[in-house]
């Protein structure tokens, strides 16, 4: 719920022709609870291994106004258009996304489209920026974050999402908080989930 308040500055949102371009920073916190640590100290080694890249999820989807069917058929005017718009929008990110940070520009070095086999019109795309050295001074120390997205398929052209390092410093911490016993085996007697449930091994009660 935090990194998806935009008052806390880590999302950044556009219409553009028809397509909604949401970017998402995305804590180092929230990907380490993703690797599903179940204690503390592997809890504060994930935060330190994620801190050390950037993430970015960028959701592609109709603005509901202008355009309401889904993205991947958005500007495709032939089949040959659309199976190369496809192509790219799954494999060729590196070449339409940059990140720009301390005067230099960072290429993806991981990218992935999710596929929902068109049971929804929106798609989600992950983005992965690492330093080139270990202790490269521009990705580490600069204050400003700006995602450049050059789109040649969707008709929203080149676009920049700019963030501010320090929204990432005012993320909280992620805590413990204790839930009641499941009444049984792979149930909650809360809503939440709970670390204790012995039948699902992705439960877990890490929260931001």
């Amino acid at each position: 719920a935090y990194a998806n308040a935009p008052e806390n500055g880590l999302v950044r949102s556009r219409d553009v022709q028809g397509i909604r371009t949401t970017v998402r920073l995305i804590p180092p916190q929230l990907e380490a609870l993703r690797d599903r640590v179940t204690n503390a100290t592997d809890l504060d080694s994930a935060v330190k291994e994620q801190d050390r890249q950037l993430c970015f999820l960028v959701n592609l989807g109709p603005d509901g106004k202008h355009f309401k069917g889904d993205v991947m058929y958005s500007g495709a005017q032939s089949k040959e258009e659309f199976l190369q718009q496809a192509y790219d929008l799954n494999f060729n990110w590196e070449a339409m996304v940059s990140l720009r940070c301390g005067g230099r520009t960072y290429a993806p070095v991981l990218s992935s489209l999710e596929n929902t086999y068109s049971l929804t019109k929106d798609r989600n795309v992950m983005l992965v920026f690492v330093p080139e050295t270990s202790g490269d001074p521009a990705f580490y120390g600069s204050e400003q974050l700006e995602l450049v997205i050059a789109d040649e398929h969707l008709g929203t052209g080149v676009q920049h999402f700019t963030f501010d390092r320090a929204a990432l410093r005012k993320v909280p911490q992620p805590t413990r908080r204790t839930w009641p016993a499941p009444s049984a085996p792979g149930t909650h007697a809360s809503p939440a989930p709970c670390g204790s449930c012995p039948r699902s091994r992705s439960c877990r009660c890490w929260v931001t």
